[in-house]
């Protein structure tokens, strides 16, 4: 994990006291993603500045310091990432003549890129990144795959073509362009799907890149940059895509590579038990389980299981009493807000994670999340025909959704009309019904009304952004899991991890997302198992069956049921924990949201109304933590 800055211009950037104050500042909050070093470069001409905030990884020397510029000046480089093919690129690179002075993958990215091209390196390299190229008077930036990791990116045209801005997240951006001001539609999109999806950002005039895709400019364009594809998930069914346990358990083990020590998220389910599995050995690994301390507690299942691999192991405790400092931290880490509990926990776990490191040198987390997405383990992906979201038999189209949207922007609607919004909003497509599966907050009409703004507009727009990610043509559940990727993945759970991770000085990897599983889980056929809950993911189920089998994992994985990583607390719910922190929040002083808000709140004792409001009311605490920390 590092934190990039970059700005180009067409003409050189005027560098006085207030210029470079912005840089400072903007570097300051890069350094929580990047705590070992930082620097600024500016090149010659004073047309390109690039800061770049370091967290060492591989090659812990100077060999390995951002920016990097090339020997004859000509190139330079920052980069936000792990390629964990390295050491194959390394060994071609040094076969076809390259002379590296380093060990270190920014290197390697580096040379490839000047060496192949941008194409035919990014085909070539598997890992996280986010990067920014300059080469004489060509911007190249890109995002790997599935958007691990961060790229906000704003321009601002001119009489000399104008100038490029670009950051690891918005807060640093808005640094470097000098302030910011609220995207009002994506508040909108926020309340009403948990998270702001790309290109769009909480910030008016703040682009990011979503995954795979790669942006373009020529410096002084005054067109501007361009923005395209580097990958797309499979779009069709391909028989010869296989993925067994040696090659899965060959891509896990190269994500422990590395100069640091490293731990684990160890879980009770079978994703992260089975990544377990499969790396167990390939270093000193230290294992952590959160533990509600309640009837879902699953630390000693998990305990057990680090114990037979031979991992030292940590539960992780939360509490209702600790709730409240989560989001305090949460809204000072995320750069922009979600509407999900589980950005407490992967707070929490992050935190403990730094925390029970007494060295001070761990700096990478492994986790077993992606495994719902390669391998079709939601519940969506298995809902029966006769439930009401069910996203794979949906029927016409609800005459009603226009009618329901008008009413339900009425502070005096009824809870049954409410979810009957919901209902129809769902029955309108694959997509819209995916969505709402997927989160159920509010619902788009809800969400204008509550911020002041055209409630039949927000209807009207709501999921037009991941409409094109949809392939009707694909089988159920690889259509689904397209739309995972594309949508809850990218939006959310990478996000999650990737902010809470650099807010502790980590970064969090995902084997079970690295692009060669995504390539081939998502355009292998169909297994009947994947869509029982008994015999899901069969791959993981199967590996995590012969660790029992060989005694190395515990029996109790295999029969326990889905749990997944949102917060659980004894006796505690969203509910009553959070209302007090939105009623004092600035948002409502300063009217970006209505006053009257709980009465958009359904009531808890109506068919899904205590889902619907827990997610609703931790949606408006988060956004009014975000915005304590930038706006009030």
């Amino acid at each position: 994990m590092c934190g990039l800055g970059v700005i180009v211009s067409g003409t050189p950037i005027e560098l006085d006291r207030i210029q470079r104050a912005r840089m400072d500042r903007a570097l300051m909050l890069l350094r929580r993603r990047g705590p070992d070093g930082s620097h600024t470069e500016v090149s010659g001409d004073g047309r390109i500045v690039m800061l770049h905030a370091r967290l060492a990884v591989q090659d812990l020397s100077d060999a390995a310091r951002q920016p990097m510029i090339s020997a004859d000046g000509r190139a330079r480089l920052v980069y936000n990432g792990e390629i964990y093919n390295a050491a194959a690129l390394r060994d071609r690179l040094v076969s076809e003549g390259h002379t590296l002075v380093s060990r270190s993958d920014t290197e390697i990215l580096f040379a490839a890129l000047l060496r192949w091209g941008v194409r035919a390196t990014l085909e070539r390299v598997y890992g996280m990144y986010a990067f920014v190229l300059v080469v004489e008077d060509r911007v190249i930036a890109a995002v790997d795959h599935a958007g691990m990791k961060p790229l906000a990116w704003s321009f601002e045209p001119g009489q000399a073509g104008g100038v490029l801005r670009m950051a690891s997240e918005c807060d640093a951006l808005a640094e470097l362009r000098g302030g910011r001001s609220m995207d009002l539609e994506s508040v909108e999109t926020l309340l009403s799907v948990g998270y702001v999806p790309a290109p769009s950002t909480m910030d008016a005039g703040v682009r990011k890149l979503g995954p795979g895709q790669v942006l373009e400019w020529r410096i002084g364009d005054a067109g501007g940059p361009r923005v395209h594809a580097h990958w797309n998930p499979p779009e069709e069914v391909d028989p010869a895509r296989t993925l067994d346990a040696q090659a899965l358990g060959a891509i896990a083990r190269q994500h422990t590579i590395g100069d640091r020590p490293m731990a684990m998220f160890l879980s009770a389910g079978i994703d992260s038990t089975a990544i377990a599995a499969l790396i167990a050995g390939s270093g000193d690994l230290a294992t952590l389980t959160l533990s509600p301390g309640d009837a879902t507690d699953e630390s000693a299942i998990a305990s057990d299981t680090a114990s037979r691999l031979g991992m030292p192991h940590e539960r992780v405790s939360v509490n209702e009493a600790a709730l409240g400092d989560l989001l305090r931290h949460a809204g000072a880490a995320f750069d922009e807000p979600q509407g999900y509990t589980a950005l407490f926990t992967a707070m929490r776990m992050t935190q403990a994670a730094a925390a029970s490191d007494t060295s001070g040198r761990r700096r990478v987390i492994i986790g077993g999340d992606g495994g719902d997405e390669a391998f079709a383990g939601y519940p969506w992906h298995r809902d029966p025909p006769d439930h009401p979201l069910c996203l794979h038999a949906i029927g016409a189209p609800d005459a009603r959704a226009g009618a329901l949207a008008a009413a339900v922007a009425r502070p005096d609607a009824q809870s049954d009309e409410r979810h009957a919004a919901m209902m129809a909003l769902g029955s309108m497509s694959c997509v819209r019904r995916y969505l709402v599966r997927t989160f159920g907050g509010f619902h788009p009409s809800e969400a204008a009304a509550l911020l002041g703004r055209d409630p039949e507009d927000a209807f009207e727009r709501f999921g037009r952004w991941l409409e094109p990610a949809d392939r009707p043509a694909l089988p159920w559940p690889r259509r689904a899991q397209r739309l995972d990727v594309l949508g809850f993945c990218a939006g959310s759970i990478l996000p999650k991890l990737d902010r809470s991770a650099g807010a502790a000085g980590l970064e969090i990897r995902a084997p079970l997302l690295d692009r060669r599983v995504l390539d081939t889980a998502l355009a292998a056929p169909v297994d009947p198992c994947e869509l029982t809950g008994e015999g899901s993911k069969p791959l993981l189920r199967s590996i995590v069956g012969s660790a029992v089998k060989q005694r190395r994992a515990s029996p109790e994985v295999l029969h326990r049921p889905k749990q997944g990583f949102s917060l659980r607390l004894p006796g505690a719910s969203p509910l009553t924990s959070l209302p007090e922190s939105i009623d004092r929040s600035a948002m409502l002083r300063d009217g970006l949201i209505r006053r009257d808000w709980r009465s958009f709140i359904p009531d808890p004792g109506t068919i899904g109304g205590r889902a619907s409001g827990a997610q609703r009311i931790v949606a408006l605490a988060m956004l009014g933590a975000w915005y304590e920390h930038r706006v009030g």
